[in-house]
């Protein structure tokens, strides 16, 4: 018995979770801020998109940590076939293992806060992400510039849209969030929208990605499956 694992398949059921996600957050903050129900037996918490050790967050690190094992598998084909580009795809493994620790922890906020709290000071907490981001962004570019050129045309232009559509959220939406921050303004309604389509833009951005990958093997490599081997009793 086996399953296989068609990138078609895939996205499908990772498209209605995310809907399911956003929709549960959703309500919790209309509750919230409408109802006047902020906690409704912890659900508001559970499937809020803005909060660590929260369903979100743990469907989020499942996500990357799926594109962590789809990169690594790759990887290793190329390594067994003696292919030069193996580095590169372990490379983005490593990449995508750490933005899967982050997913769920929220590191990358306690890592950043002493940055954060002097960038306030004078009045410049809305760069703080920009400062960090963009220069490891360019210098990641630089040293994959190569590397896309000699992917197959469709998937090197899956990578950068997956990569775009991420970068919405995690650098266009979160510098907008910033501001709500630094005008401590984090309770508004308006806030919990921008934070929505952060989170959502981060999603369907690794979904982006997954297919990608997904649809690399399928033409290099295989269909990923599970097998079930049946034991002789």
């Amino acid at each position: 018995m086996q399953i296989v694992f068609s990138a078609e398949k895939v996205v499908r059921v990772l498209l209605w979770i995310v809907a399911f996600l956003t929709i549960a957050n959703t309500l919790g903050q209309i509750s919230h801020h409408f109802l006047g129900h902020s906690r409704l037996f912890g659900l508001v918490y559970l499937f809020n998109l803005n909060r660590e050790w929260s369903i979100p967050s743990f469907y989020a690190s499942f996500a990357v940590l799926f594109s962590v094992l789809l990169l690594t598998l790759i990887a290793r084909v190329h390594h067994s076939r003696g292919e030069v580009d193996f580095k590169y795809w372990y490379g983005l493994a490593i990449v995508f293992l750490l933005l899967a620790i982050d997913e769920y922890t929220d590191i990358h906020a306690r890592i950043f806060a002493p940055v954060r709290s002097q960038l306030k000071a004078i009045g410049m907490v809305s760069y703080a992400w920009l400062l960090v981001y963009v220069p490891l962004l360019l210098a990641m570019l630089l040293i994959y510039r190569r590397f896309l050129t000699r992917l197959p045309k469709s998937t090197a232009k899956l990578f950068i849209l997956a990569g775009a559509v991420y970068l919405v959220g995690a650098i266009g939406f979160n510098f907008i969030g910033d501001q709500y921050t630094y005008y401590e303004r984090r309770g508004a309604v308006s806030y919990a929208v921008i934070y929505t389509f952060e989170e959502l833009c981060e999603m369907l951005g690794i979904i982006m990605f997954i297919y990608a990958l997904l649809k690399y093997m399928e033409g290099y490599i295989g269909q990923l499956a599970l097998v079930f081997l049946d034991r002789e009793k």
